[in-house]
């Protein structure tokens, strides 16, 4: 079994464990020494679990075992929050437009997706013969990208901020669309408590 060692925030190990956590490290010393007899074949491939792509039922359980349990995961794996494929995003596969039709605060949403990983070019009331006032935020999903288009709808020198309404998401993989249900529910999951705050009202 492989020795075990608390280090501290400031990467000094610490011989004196700390009282909250000396039982969750018992419980994990128990599942290495079940596990020391169960070695993975050579070629052996492990992956992250994602409950995209579990069934109804056995995302419960896990979280069932988890709850009676007391484990609790350094990320959100088995409660984190999914966004299934309707059946229209089903059937057009590369692209999303739940999200599509918002009018947003753009400074105000700028931000919040800039927090959430979603990096683009300012766009504002300029330049219109080049398409100044549109553009599009990207981000990056393991191999895979998202595009997030979106145009600038009030006027130049307006009194109230500067709005902007969205546009479909696009995905894309090596510069090709295309879209796997994780690369949906992803996107999605940063988007959707950013949309909140920014939001102004839906475009008609």
């Amino acid at each position: 079994m492989p020795a075990l060692r608390y280090v501290n925030a400031a990467g000094k190990t610490v011989k004196s464990l700390p009282k909250d956590l000396r039982a969750e490290l018992s419980d994990l010393r128990a599942i290495l020494k079940e596990l020391a007899g169960h070695r993975p074949a050579p070629d052996a491939v492990a992956g992250l679990w994602h409950p995209i792509h579990a069934t109804a039922d056995e995302v419960s359980a896990w979280r069932d075992h988890l709850l009676e349990s007391g484990v609790r995961q350094p990320f959100k794996q088995v409660f984190r929050e999914l966004y299934l494929l309707t059946p229209a995003e089903e059937r057009t596969g590369t692209f999303c437009n739940r999200f599509a039709g918002h009018i947003l605060r753009y400074g105000q949403a700028r931000t919040l997706l800039g927090q959430r990983g979603w990096t683009g070019r300012s766009i504002g009331n300029w330049d219109y013969e080049n398409g100044g006032d549109q553009g599009e935020v990207t981000r990056e999903l393991a191999g895979w990208q998202a595009r997030w288009a979106m145009h600038i709808v009030s006027a130049p020198r307006a009194e109230t901020p500067m709005l902007c309404a969205t546009e479909g998401i696009t995905f894309h993989r090596d510069g090709q669309p295309a879209a796997p249900p994780s690369a949906s529910t992803s996107s999605s999951r940063t988007l959707d408590p950013q949309l909140k705050p920014s939001t102004t009202r839906h475009w008609r």
